[in-house]
């Protein structure tokens, strides 16, 4: 099977650097070369990758399943070269070990790299949101907005409120509490072809409302979409 992924011109990794067809085919190579495990189910059916132009990128896999063009893409834009390309090959334990989030040296980061909007650390994607620490005492991220995102304001809060509404907020009112765990069990069980079926309780959207989605709620039970500002 061969896949032809056309990129957007307007993608930047979070340290200001545009993201190219070389950067997919990197990260692309990078997984399969060096056998990272967690993602062996994707990486293996990869054949090789030929960069048609800075936009275009062709791959061509060992097997044909729609499936995995998702997953392929999915893995396009994991790893910015400029932080992973002096480990590769370089050993998998030497790469497993390395931690980006602890890493702050600026040196071959892109213009945006310690700005206020920029990524700080050598942890960063492309996405609309950027790492600034993690706190494994309060099991508490902390982000900030890409201002480089091609997304608008608008859309990225949409985003946030879909992200939040699949932890368990079922209607959509910014906060998971009683009423999202009680709409949940009184649909607990309905599948998606019955007419009881309610789209919004089946947070995870696998066709079920279920014992995951409950979990979902009781785990995030009393979480906010936003906090107060301190």
């Amino acid at each position: 099977m061969e896949i032809t992924f056309y990129i957007r011109k307007d993608i930047f990794w979070q340290d200001g650097t545009p993201y190219t067809a070389n950067d997919a085919k990197f990260n692309w190579d990078f997984f399969k070369y060096n056998a990272v495990p967690r993602y062996t189910t994707t990486w293996m059916y990869i054949d090789h990758v030929d960069v048609i132009d800075d936009y275009t990128v062709k791959v061509t896999t060992t097997m044909t399943s729609q499936f995995l063009v998702y997953d392929i893409a999915g893995l396009a834009a994991y790893l910015p070269p400029n932080v992973w390309a002096p480990l590769n090959n370089t050993g998998l334990p030497n790469i497993l070990a390395y931690d980006p989030s602890t890493d702050t040296n600026a040196a071959g980061m892109g213009p945006w790299f310690g700005t206020d909007g920029g990524a700080s650390t050598r942890l960063f994607g492309t996405g609309a949101w950027i790492f600034d620490y993690w706190d494994p005492v309060g099991q508490v991220w902390e982000v900030h907005q890409n201002p480089g995102y091609f997304q608008l304001t608008e859309e990225i809060v949409a985003q946030k409120a879909t992200m939040f509404h699949e932890v368990g907020d079922v209607n959509w009112d910014g906060e998971v509490w009683a009423d999202d765990r009680g709409t949940m069990g009184s649909k607990y069980g309905k599948f998606w072809f019955m007419p009881e079926y309610l789209a919004d309780a089946d947070v995870n959207l696998d066709g079920v409302i279920d014992v995951i989605d409950l979990s979902l709620a009781n785990f995030h039970f009393g979480e906010l979409r936003e906090y107060p500002t301190p």
